[in-house]
């Protein structure tokens, strides 16, 4: 069983939601979209794990695009892209990730809006 897979099943044991935060680095024609889960055990141990990455250079980077690689990329991994499943989407400020995460419960990641205040 993979690292992730079995972040999973500990917290489902625990009759915990998982918080994902994710991104898109891009770079001279080169780009990756990572998605990181995130989730507090029953024991109050904060746990984080990289849930999944996906290369996505060919790919327009729209809001659509983001939000079926979330589903597909969370699928692979047993986890359904719903607010039964998904207790918060965390994201930076960017257009293309906020159209694409800015449903049921998605925040802003406080170090990126504040890095933007400075």
């Amino acid at each position: 069983m993979s690292k992730a897979t079995q972040f999973i099943s500990d917290l489902r044991d625990d009759g915990i939601k998982i918080s994902i935060a994710g991104d898109l680095w891009s770079d001279n024609g080169m780009a990756l979209f990572g998605i990181c889960g995130h989730g507090i055990t029953s024991n109050w141990d904060m746990k984080t794990v990289l849930l999944a990455a996906s290369p996505c250079g060919h790919e327009r980077h729209t809001g659509e695009y983001i939000e079926a690689q979330t589903k597909t990329l969370l699928a692979r991994i047993g986890i359904e892209y719903t607010p039964e499943c998904v207790f918060k989407r965390v994201c930076d400020n960017g257009s293309i990730m906020v159209l694409a995460w800015d449903k049921d419960g998605a925040v802003p990641c406080f170090d990126h809006t504040l890095e933007l205040s400075v």
